[in-house]
């Protein structure tokens, strides 16, 4: 690609000024918690949300232990179309975590749409260990928590959760932070050469 010297600094300095763009992030933290909710007696249960970029870059519930007493066992999350637990599943990760309280973290580049609704589903296997932290108000206006299992005993309005969402996907604000990188180089070339001569 031949670029006049003239040209490479106007062009790397667009590239570069749009970078922060590529890389803008936007992130729903909803750390709201009065409750925590054993797994394996409602489950599944899921949060609804609102996307706010095109991309989902990360998701994470908190979790703990309800039942201290039995073993720690994996735990599974699905990323659903829509608000509630029917929808279809757009992707989905098992996770083999350690006991005591964390946030169950899952990094993912799921394409979504800004301003429709998603729901995230976490199940366990075989054992009432794990438990999901939340909060009985209506902590988020953007989506809400769901138990599949005796609804009636639940009174979780949110569950306590983070989701994560990028401008454009992440790969392309690489691409976009390399070229603004080469085409400095070739300014910086070019204005060494007209130096010399």
């Amino acid at each position: 690609m031949n670029i006049r010297p003239n040209l490479a600094f106007p062009i790397a300095g667009l590239a570069l000024a749009l970078l922060p763009l590529a890389h803008a992030n936007q992130t729903i933290s909803q750390t709201s918690s009065d409750d925590m909710d054993e797994l394996q007696f409602f489950q599944p249960m899921g949060q609804s949300f609102t996307a706010e970029g095109a991309f989902l870059t990360d998701f994470q519930f908190y979790i703990g232990p309800a039942n201290q007493n039995w073993p720690v066992t994996s735990l599974s999350m699905e990323i659903l179309d829509g608000n509630g637990l029917g929808g279809s599943v757009l992707d989905s990760q098992t996770f083999s975590p350690g006991g005591g309280y964390q946030w169950l973290d899952w990094s993912l580049k799921l394409a979504v749409t800004s301003g429709n609704q998603y729901t995230a589903v976490i199940t366990n296997s075989g054992s009432p260990y794990w438990g999901i932290d939340g909060y009985d108000g209506d902590a988020y206006s953007g989506g809400q928590a769901y138990v599949n299992n005796y609804p009636q005993y639940n009174t979780i309005g949110d569950f306590t959760f983070q989701a994560t969402f990028a401008s454009a996907a992440p790969d392309a604000a690489s691409t976009l932070g390399l070229l603004g990188a080469g085409l400095g180089v070739l300014f910086l070339a070019g204005s060494r050469k007209r130096v010399s001569s």
